[in-house]
């Protein structure tokens, strides 16, 4: 979506609100978390499969989904505070009296900042759950019953 909507839109402040994403040091963290979270992505379906059934490995990939995504998060959140947050500033001085300016630039930091505590979510939960010491009992067992013996 966030690669569609780059293309879509016609007014000039939704333009230039496009370009600020796009472009300069916030457009490098926009192209690499975008790349990056694809692959998290894909780790996070593999894993899923992995822990429905029972690999040892899978809660190992859980626990390093978990801690990337919330160190991810955590960075994209500095990024939005420190270099963001004043180009959107900035953008609202450009156009005082236009309110799709007001509008845009509040709403893209209010739904980064929210939809970045939200994303904390699965992986804080993935983090808690495959730590607890009954799990890696569970998957230690599953293991150790899918081992033969000699």
């Amino acid at each position: 979506m966030t690669l569609l909507l780059r293309f879509l839109v016609r007014d000039p402040v939704s333009r230039r609100i496009q370009e600020m994403t796009w472009s300069g040091a916030y457009g490098a963290w926009t192209y690499f978390s975008v790349g990056l979270g694809f692959i998290l992505a894909m780790v996070l379906l593999i894993t899923g499969i992995g822990i429905f059934k029972m690999r040892p490995w899978a809660r190992t990939t859980g626990l390093i989904y978990g801690a990337v995504s919330v160190v991810t998060l955590v960075i994209g959140q500095i990024m939005v505070l420190a270099v963001l947050r004043p180009m959107m500033m900035e953008l609202m001085d450009q156009f005082p009296r236009n309110p799709v300016a007001r509008a845009g630039a509040t709403g893209g930091l209010v739904g980064g900042i929210a939809g970045s505590l939200f994303g904390l979510a699965l992986p804080v939960a993935m983090l808690i759950v495959m730590s607890r010491a009954d799990t890696k009992a569970r998957f230690e067992a599953a293991n150790a019953a899918a081992t033969p013996r000699a």
